[in-house]
């Protein structure tokens, strides 16, 4: 049965299809990868869905499969940021499921954040390498999506859904409750 979350948000069906049994052997299949790369790079809120289905596949360890789900999350998160925001920013509802799907692009996810810290004191320097790879692609994405935030022209002007100071301090709240 199908999580009502999932169907929760804009892509439900997409998220769907990404955790679906077929797409289980996507750290050996090329074409998978680049699948759900291209789904989770097209549609913003389905990337907290898809993190926290594989997330038992992310705990470290030093092997191809885990290199490839980390390449796999790497990639999700370092394509067409822009593009994303302004899609997230046109689907979604409500100033709090913005933030989310916003903060799921330059914050360790709920879903990773532990297993990306084990694997930055992890006992191979190529599991270390690999997360903070990804670490540094985090660091980047809140330099854009900060960036972004205060230059976006559809927030400011007349009339926008959300201001740049309302989405920053709900982003400021959600960075203040991820540290602790």
């Amino acid at each position: 049965m199908i999580s009502c979350s999932i169907y929760s948000i804009p892509n439900g069906l997409v998220a769907h299809i990404l955790t679906s049994p077929g797409l289980e052997s996507f750290p050996s299949d090329d074409l998978q990868q680049e699948l759900i790369t291209s789904a989770i790079t097209a549609c913003p809120d389905v990337l907290s869905a898809f993190l926290a289905h594989i997330k038992p596949s992310m705990v470290p360890r030093d092997s191809d499969n885990w290199h490839s789900t980390m390449k796999l999350i790497y990639n999700g998160l370092s394509r067409r940021i822009h593009e994303r925001l302004e899609s997230a920013l046109e689907l979604c509802s409500g100033l709090t499921q913005l933030v989310s799907v916003v903060a799921d692009l330059c914050l360790p996810n709920k879903s990773i954040h532990e297993h990306l810290h084990e694997a930055l004191s992890f006992d191979s320097a190529v599991v270390i390498e690999a997360a903070n790879k990804l670490m540094s692609q985090l660091e980047t994405n809140m330099i854009l999506v900060i960036t972004w935030v205060n230059t976006c022209p559809k927030l400011a002007g007349v009339g926008p859904r959300w201001t740049s100071s309302e989405i920053l301090a709900e982003l400021t709240a959600l960075i203040t409750e991820v540290g602790k």
